[in-house]
């Protein structure tokens, strides 16, 4: 069993975690700085070839109401890029998960300067966290 990785897209920084070998436990790696589709591929492959990755979870962001956005397109042209360098990658609902990093992230006490260089990647381990949560609930519930 390999490693999940999931990927918050954003204009300016690109969040990254990665879970553990038995996909229980979401980790924040560093931000890469964005840049256009096919060169943030590279990078976070780059990041993410020192890891046995089976999944990327790629944050899809959309409107509250559902309604795509310019960001949606966007991970979806990252998703292409991605496949494109051979990895199995999956869209998800990102809606929240910023205004929830960022709210952990306050109650953890971090002021909002050190926030900006976090949230990204804490925003993709809350991502990735609920992924693992999931999955293993319903791995359970097939018996």
């Amino acid at each position: 069993m390999g490693r999940v990785a999931a990927i918050d897209p954003g204009e300016r920084r690109v969040g990254l975690a990665v879970s553990d070998e038995l996909q229980l436990v979401a980790r924040a790696l560093p931000y890469i700085v964005a840049s256009d589709e096919a060169g943030t591929a590279r990078r976070i492959s780059d990041v993410l070839g020192e890891f046995e990755i089976d999944v990327v979870l790629v944050g899809r962001p959309v409107h509250l109401d559902g309604s795509e956005s310019q960001g949606t397109r966007k991970a979806e042209a990252l998703c292409q890029e991605l496949r494109k360098l051979g990895f199995c990658v999956k869209l998800v609902d990102e809606r929240l998960s910023t205004v929830e990093a960022t709210r952990q992230l306050r109650q953890l006490g971090i002021d909002s300067r050190a926030q900006r260089e976090k949230v990204d990647s804490f925003s993709a381990a809350i991502l990735l966290q609920a992924y693992l949560n999931f999955s293993r609930d319903r791995s359970r519930d097939c018996c």
